[in-house]
Formats: structure tokens, C-alpha cells, sequence
């Protein structure tokens, strides 16, 4: 039977008797183990896809994706793996819009929100502030090599400013705010970061 050029994928001759179901049935054998195959999770990915052949790529709903490589073994080629692990100082508590996100092992992006509990917090004229501790990120997720991330946060209505994330220890903390302004309880906190550890 011919076959396109490229894919190689099965066509009736155009002196062929017409058979549907023969011709159907071979391409559709053909395309099987080229489609992008789903499964829930590696677990879900081993029962289904246990036969299939090299090249078979297979994602997950949540970016999980991982192709069959000749041994049979299966490579990722894409991961996304999340925490809300974060150990919260006395003075801040999770508003539940936090997460941490680790891409293909390598890139994290950190999204916090948290709300101030503690006495009031005015930084100096320059914008100075005593490093305040939000949170601690938990181990594994932490930018490595003793590496620090500088952050933007944003609190109502007017004490934003900047802060770090060390890597040696995972704990995020507020550095500097507008000069002069003041953080009361019940303020709403919010910060994104982003680092990759290649």
C-alpha cells in the first residue's frame, strides 16, 4: 500500500478496490502510536501504555509528559509538581492563594498570599525595614548554591516594597517597603518570585 512522504502513513492506491474498513483500520493503526496519549498520572501512564512502542508521547491533564525511548524505558519531557508547604512566621497566615510551582525540575515560580497579624510595621524615612520573615520554603525547593531571589510584594493600601528569598535557609522575608509607610494587622501581603536551580 502506498504511504505519504513524510509520516509515512498508509493510502489506497487509487487502483485499489474500495475497502473502508481495511483502509480505516490501517490508518488508524498507523496513527495509534503517533497521537499525544493521556493519562492521569505515571502510574495510570504504566497500565495503559505498557506495550507501547518507542516514540509514544503521553501527557497528564496537569502538564505531565513523558515519550517512550527505545529501551522502553520512559523519559520526562516535561513536569509540573506544586507545595503549599510553606512554614508561615507567627506574624503572617496562609490566605489561601499560595502556592509554589517546580517546572521540569528546574524553574519555580513562587505566588504568595498571606495576611499580617502582627503590631504595626513603619518603615524608616529611606524605606528601610528590619528583615521581617513571611514564611520559610520548604527544603528541595529552595534556590540553591546559597543563591538569594529579590522580590516585589504589594500591601494594601500603601506598604509595598521589596524583599529576598535566601536560598541557604528558604526564608522569605521582607526588606523595604515606601518610606515611611506603615503595615497594620489584617493587611493582605502579596508577592511572586521566580528562579530556575540549572
Amino acid at each position: 500500500m502506498p504511504a505519504t512522504t513524510l509520516a509515512g502513513l498508509p493510502v489506497p492506491a487509487e487502483s485499489a478496490a474500495p475497502d473502508v474498513p481495511a483502509d480505516m483500520l490501517a490508518l488508524a493503526t498507523a496513527l495509534d502510536p503517533r497521537l499525544n496519549l493521556l493519562a492521569a498520572d505515571a502510574a495510570d501512564r504504566d497500565s495503559k501504555y505498557s506495550d507501547a512502542p518507542a516514540g509514544t508521547l503521553v501527557s497528564t491533564p496537569d502538564g505531565w509528559q513523558w515519550i517512550r525511548l527505545t529501551d522502553l524505558t520512559w523519559l520526562t519531557i516535561h513536569s509540573v509538581e506544586t507545595t503549599t508547604a510553606f512554614a508561615w512566621s507567627s506574624n503572617f497566615a496562609d490566605n489561601g492563594n499560595s502556592i509554589l510551582i517546580r517546572r521540569d525540575s528546574a524553574k519555580y515560580f513562587l505566588f504568595l498570599g498571606a495576611t499580617y497579624s502582627g503590631l504595626d510595621l513603619t518603615s524608616g524615612s529611606d524605606g528601610f525595614l528590619t528583615d521581617t520573615l513571611i514564611c520559610t520554603l520548604p527544603s528541595g525547593w529552595r534556590p540553591v548554591n546559597g543563591h538569594s531571589v529579590t522580590f516585589v510584594f504589594n500591601a494594601a493600601p500603601n506598604f509595598g516594597g521589596q524583599g529576598i528569598t535566601y536560598g541557604s535557609t528558604g526564608t522569605v522575608n521582607m526588606t523595604d517597603a515606601r518610606p515611611s509607610s506603615t503595615l497594620t494587622s489584617g493587611t493582605t501581603v502579596a508577592l511572586s518570585a521566580s528562579w530556575e536551580t540549572i
